[in-house]
């Protein structure tokens, strides 16, 4: 790590243990649902302020769903909705502009959930009722970022979440569980 990352990243700790003294404060509060979404807010702020955004996620060769100058089409909202030819028809589909305004999926809480439920129907669904296993949704969910063998730490993980959650819910992880 270089000094500037090392300072960062002392900086983060410090401000996520605030907030988490903010939190821990305030669990007892009647409004603990508005304290935890700011803290949510807060964190997602302070890490982006600090690391930025990595990537853009747009696919300049896509001309159906063509990028916006400015704009990012990194992930947001609970299925982290990436790249431009996703924002597009998620827009279109649940009637925002995916490509003008894709910030709007992490401002707006429904928007964010019907983009999650739109990708979910739309990408991820059918490789459940498909029979093709817990693989086949990593791989329709992160794409190529895990498929092929691109990331196998982070498949194990996911793996190891899914059967550790079948296994208390008392139900068969099933067939084909990596991509």
């Amino acid at each position: 790590m270089t000094a500037r990352s090392d300072r960062a990243a002392v900086g983060l700790i410090e401000s996520l243990l605030l907030l988490l003294s903010s939190l821990r404060a305030s669990i007892l509060s009647p409004n603990l649902f508005e304290t935890v979404s700011w803290v949510k807010i807060q964190i997602e702020t302070l890490y982006w302020s600090v690391f930025g955004r990595s990537r853009n996620y747009c696919d300049q060769s896509n001309r159906q769903w063509p990028c916006v100058a400015d704009k990012g089409y990194y992930g947001q909202g609970p299925l982290q909705i990436s790249w431009n030819y996703n924002y597009g028809p998620a827009g279109q589909a649940i009637g925002f502009d995916g490509l003008n305004n894709p910030e709007i999926v992490a401002r707006d809480a429904v928007i964010s959930f019907k983009t999650a439920l739109w990708f979910w129907m739309d990408s991820v669904h059918s490789a459940i009722t498909s029979g093709k296993g817990f693989g086949a949704t990593i791989r329709a969910i992160n794409g190529d970022l895990e498929f092929k063998n691109a990331n196998p730490g982070a498949v194990t993980s996911r793996v190891n979440y899914y059967t550790s959650y079948c296994s208390q819910l008392r139900v068969s992880p099933g067939p084909n569980l990596r991509c």
